[in-house]
């Protein structure tokens, strides 16, 4: 498990092999390929709705080779596996009626993987116009199928691949193409796009494959979901696109240059308001550690010496079992890294957001130079950084402003390893709603107003874990005891969280895109009167391209380029619903500021009241002006 499957922060600095212009199904992850394979239909019959990730058929393809050798060779083994994907992916589009247009994009998306693969260029432009039907997002529907469909269309007309024809071909297409995009609306996604342009060469794909993606396969006994299967064949076709992707970079800073960008409109800072003063409110962030060396004063101070805590609050470490630190402790294992990787962490950013930085050329030369043998060292090291300044990140958002606020912090530490020897079991959810309780109890017994919990764990999560750290191999009782490891947490938060009534919980939806009805997750998908979920806006007030969406997220708030600190004090600009929660949570202890005797429901309806609607998809945006105003 890696750190963006839990921490709801940026994830910019993830390094994922995927096809140019798709990306493969959220909801499966996975290893790699073979000559015997088989779907396995576990939860509904042929023909059936699916209305639940838990409800997709698995695919379980078993390989005969590493997936590097798949990939790097040259025998009949990446046909077979491009043939079986075929069989799968063919079989949800014909005899499934999926209810998430998400989770159908994500299914359609590996088909067109697949007729790539096989050199299906009229398929693949056919699957065109319900891709784009499928888009939700603005600038995802300017985006979609920018390159992938330029290839096909360039294959096409030159019956070539490759060679001098088909790169002026591809040339002129890709041209075309982003002629028709409105770069108002996509610029955020092109720069990004350019970004991996720069970034991706064949030296860091075979070192993901042969550092990352064989280990995994190789842990999990050699088979693979549909997930691991599509990503498997994107990156060979992510291979063959490598020599035209420095065009694909110019031509978008091209078209990026030829639309002045226009001044963003920031609506999210002028709704935005200061309480100098009131009434002491405690917030608390449960998350991986608030460094109180640089929150000075606004840390809080356990006034006791009694109890599970410590001086700032309470913290668990790797097992659950409690510490005394502020800080993750296995930050200081990185201690002496941990400049160098504020800068990596910086230069993915950068290169994500178009800037052009010392930073982010460092971090690139750094990238296409990485070997396989220290592919999973660096990967180790980011993760652990990542972790490192979440935290302290989001502690400053949720105090900024509230000159009344005090910080308390509720610190677990979450796994950080690329490749996971231990799986979700239930042992690990018992321990995790133990100290769930315990937590809540410690919150209880001081007067906590507000706790921000900007992480997540999914049913797919545990589902995963299961399959490639070994612990349960067939596909069928994996996703049985997925689901009742999935429940014991469910219903151990369910209860810690109801036996606090007067104490607000705010979750952060997940930077996954895709339907929190669909994809069963904790805390973000608990319902109940103190628990709210949070989906991520920009300043100007739209969908950020990461949030995840659906009917049972209550608010929006701001989450796309936040500043805060990070342990130390340097401040960095992170996105995702991990910025945007505590944006409410902060909220929430202003209003609590400014009226001490106010209710949970009343802080609620309070913020749910004086939001406003916005974007196509009319998204709740808070409005914290507006309702400090109509508390006072």
């Amino acid at each position: 498990m890696t750190l963006r499957h839990i921490l709801l922060g940026s994830a910019a600095f993830a390094l994922v092999a995927c096809t140019p212009a798709e990306t493969p199904d959220a909801a499966d992850t996975a290893v790699e390929e073979t000559v015997e394979t088989a779907a396995t239909e576990d939860a509904a019959p042929a023909g059936s709705v699916i209305t639940s990730e838990a409800d997709l058929p698995r695919t379980e393809i078993t390989l005969t080779k590493k997936p590097s050798e798949i990939v790097l060779g040259d025998g009949p083994e990446y046909d077979t596996l491009v043939g079986e994907l075929d069989v799968a992916v063919t079989d949800l589009l014909e005899n499934y009626q999926i209810e998430d247009d998400g989770t159908l994009r994500g299914v359609l998306s590996a088909k067109r993987v697949v007729l790539s693969a096989q050199g299906d260029w009229e398929g693949v432009l056919a699957t065109s116009p319900q891709m784009l039907e499928l888009a939700s997002k603005p600038a995802d529907k300017e985006m979609s199928g920018v390159i992938s469909d330029s290839f096909a269309r360039a294959a096409l007309s030159t019956g070539e691949t490759s060679g001098e024809a088909f790169e002026a071909a591809f040339r002129s297409e890709i041209e075309t193409a982003l002629a028709g995009v409105d770069v108002n609306i996509a610029r955020d996604e092109l720069q990004a796009t350019r970004g991996q342009m720069q970034l991706v060469n064949v030296n860091l794909l075979e070192a993901s494959l042969k550092a990352q993606i064989d280990p995994l396969v190789e842990q999990s006994g050699m088979t693979i979901d549909r997930g691991m299967a599509t990503s498997i064949v994107g990156i060979k076709q992510t291979m063959a696109m490598v020599p035209y992707m420095p065009m694909i970079g110019d031509l978008i800073g091209e078209r990026l240059e030829q639309v002045p960008e226009v001044e963003a409109v920031d609506l999210w800072s002028p709704r935005v308001a200061d309480v100098a003063d009131g009434e002491e409110v405690l917030i608390a962030v449960w998350d991986t550690g608030v460094d109180s060396s640089i929150q000075g004063e606004r840390m809080w101070v356990n006034p006791s010496n009694e109890g599970p805590g410590y001086a700032h609050g309470i913290a668990f470490g790797p097992d659950f079992e409690l510490e005394q630190s502020d800080l993750i402790t296995e930050g200081a294992d990185y201690a002496d890294q941990m400049d160098g990787l504020y800068d990596t962490i910086k230069g993915s950013l950068d290169l994500q957001a178009g800037l052009e930085t010392p930073e982010k050329a460092a971090f690139l030369a750094q990238i296409q130079e990485i070997s396989p043998e220290n592919m999973m060292d660096f990967q180790k090291s980011l993760s652990v950084a990542s972790n490192y300044v979440h935290g302290q990140h989001v502690a400053d958002i949720a105090a900024e402003g509230n000159g009344a606020a005090k910080l308390l912090n509720v610190r677990f530490t979450w796994p950080t390893d690329p490749l996971p020897t231990e799986p979700i079991d239930e042992e690990w959810a018992e321990g995790l709603v133990a100290a769930a309780k315990t937590s809540v109890d410690f919150l209880k017994a001081n007067d906590v107003k507000v706790v921000n919990m900007s992480w997540r764990v999914t049913r797919p999560m545990v589902e995963s874990m299961l399959q490639i750290t070994g612990a349960e191999p067939e596909a069928d009782k994996r996703q049985e005891r997925a689901a009742a490891i999935f429940k014991i947490m469910e219903d151990g938060l369910i209860e810690a969280f109801a036996s606090a009534p007067d104490i607000l919980f705010v979750a952060g939806a997940g930077n996954e895109d895709e339907n929190v009805e669909f994809v069963t997750s904790v805390p973000a998908g608990i319902n109940l009167p103190n628990v709210i979920t949070i989906g991520a806006v920009d300043q100007e007030l739209q969908a950020a391209g990461f949030t995840s969406y659906g009917e049972s997220i209550d608010l929006y708030a701001n989450g796309f380029e936040v500043p805060g600190r990070v342990p130390g004090g340097r401040e960095l600009k992170l996105s995702g619903t991990s910025m945007a929660a505590p944006q409410v949570a902060n909220l929430a202890g202003k209003l609590w500021a400014t009226n001490p005797d106010l209710t949970v429901a009343d802080v609620v309806e309070t913020m749910v009241d004086t939001a406003t609607t916005e974007g196509e998809q009319e998204l709740p945006v808070i409005h914290p002006v507006n309702a400090i105003a109509s508390v006072k």
